[in-house]
């Protein structure tokens, strides 16, 4: 369904190794992205995706800064590699998702759930997890014996006390 917008909404569509470009996102509406959706590489910089179902979505490499992304669904979604700076991220499920190497830097993550998530080189400078359910979320300190709490504090993130 996404990739029907995306066709009717831009010319710069040629083939699905295309980088998406959508000219004006405040035409886009979480109703118009489907679950298991194949955003790979797709540019929806500050799109308005508040409370999408983006659930088992592919967004390796999506540019989603400066992104309203408010309670969306993004369950075992793949956003490795995504670029989420200056997202808004308040309230997201993001349980099981794939954030590694993903660019989190100043994003919201207050109230998030990134239970069971992996952070693996991701950089969170400037990401705020007031709120969130940090637990078992897997990054790569806790290779070296480092909680993951404490080692998303190492990395610059801000995690209110009984995160």
């Amino acid at each position: 369904m996404v990739k029907d917008f995306i066709d009717r909404s831009t010319s710069e569509c040629m083939s699905d190794n295309t980088e998406y470009k959508l000219p004006d996102q405040s035409d886009l509406s979480p109703d118009d992205i489907e679950s298991h959706a194949n955003l790979s590489d797709a540019t929806l910089e500050r799109a308005n995706l508040k409370g999408a179902d983006l659930y088992e979505a592919d967004l390796e490499r999506a540019n989603l800064r400066h992104a309203y992304l408010s309670s969306a669904a993004f369950m075992r979604a793949n956003l490795k590699h995504a670029k989420l700076t200056n997202a808004n991220l308040e309230g997201a499920d993001l349980r099981y998702a794939n954030l590694e190497n993903a660019d989190l830097f100043n994003a919201n993550l207050t109230n998030v759930n990134v239970e069971h998530a992996n952070l693996d080189g991701a950089d969170l400078r400037g990401a705020t997890f007031a709120g969130a359910n940090v637990w078992d979320v897997q990054v790569l300190g806790e290779r070296r014996g480092v909680r993951a709490k404490d080692y998303l504090e190492q990395l610059g993130a801000i995690i209110s006390p009984g995160a």
